[in-house]
């Protein structure tokens, strides 16, 4: 009895691990921090992608940002936004593409992405890692 009890455990506890890795692999977050900004990159392989870019001084916030980024294995974007107040960030939301569903198709693994940053005259870099 205690031998079967063991063995079911062993098989949920499996099959419950390996539920929560195949879960990730829809997801992949990126994070970092340059001098002015804090930004953050989430890919979703189901929906919308999500980057957010926080203004580390509250006292001088730009009213909009330009950004692009042409490291994630040949998929690059780029693009504007405005400060959100409800948000206290600049945030944008971008459409899965055919190149980014690949991106997820072909399982590549990349560590770390470069989002450069312009704003009134000024280019910053933020080197952003992968968390998950």
């Amino acid at each position: 009895m205690k031998r079967t009890v063991g063995i079911i455990f062993m098989f949920l506890s499996i099959f419950v691990l390996s539920g929560c890795v195949a879960a990730n692999t829809n997801k992949i977050r990126y994070e970092g921090k340059s001098e002015n900004f804090i930004g953050s990159l989430e890919l979703n392989k189901e929906t919308d992608n999500k980057l957010l870019i926080q203004y580390k001084d509250n006292n001088t916030i730009p009213k909009s940002i330009k950004f692009n980024s042409e490291n994630l294995s040949g998929y690059d974007f780029s693009g504007s936004s405005d400060y959100s107040e409800s948000l206290k960030a600049f945030s944008v939301i971008f459409k899965n593409t055919k190149k980014l569903e690949q991106y997820f198709h072909e399982n590549i693994d990349e560590d770390n992405l470069t989002l450069t940053i312009n704003w009134e005259d000024k280019s910053e870099e933020i080197q952003l890692k992968k968390v998950n």
